[in-house]
């Protein structure tokens, strides 16, 4: 569509990002807004298998840092949304110019709590800290 362009996957962040496969199923974790065909999302409004986990993004994001114990930043490579561009047509992008993939980034710790407390500010959690609300 005219939102989207240039989808890749990396299922599980265990191999190379590639394009999508238009013929391939997907499982996509989101909020009950979007997964209702909400914001212009209408196709997965029409999606089978739809599970609510009656989970929050907070909640789902505590229970990965009490699992793992430290938060690490991820690499630029494995931000979900590399670049966007915005409603004046400017580019926001992680790579150095619209050519390469190549840039540096530096590595954030976030020390976990026994009790599974700490303190961070985040404007978007990425979608991996969704998954272990499904079990993956």
């Amino acid at each position: 569509g005219s939102r989207i362009s240039r989808v890749e996957v990396n299922a599980r962040l265990l191999g190379q990002w590639a394009a999508i496969n238009n013929t391939a199923s997907y499982s996509v974790a989101t909020n009950d807004y979007i997964a209702g065909g909400k914001d212009g999302y209408f196709t997965f409004s029409s999606g089978t298998g739809l599970v609510n986990t009656f989970s929050e993004l907070a909640e789902c994001l505590v229970q990965y840092s009490r699992k793992v114990k430290t938060l690490v930043e991820p690499p630029v490579s494995e931000f979900s949304t590399q670049a966007y561009t915005n409603s004046s047509g400017y580019v926001f992008s992680t790579w150095a110019d619209p050519t390469t993939t190549t840039t540096t980034t530096k590595k954030t710790t976030i020390p976990v709590e026994a009790n599974g407390a700490f303190s961070v500010r985040v404007a978007a959690v990425p979608l991996i800290l969704a998954l272990p609300c499904f079990g993956l």
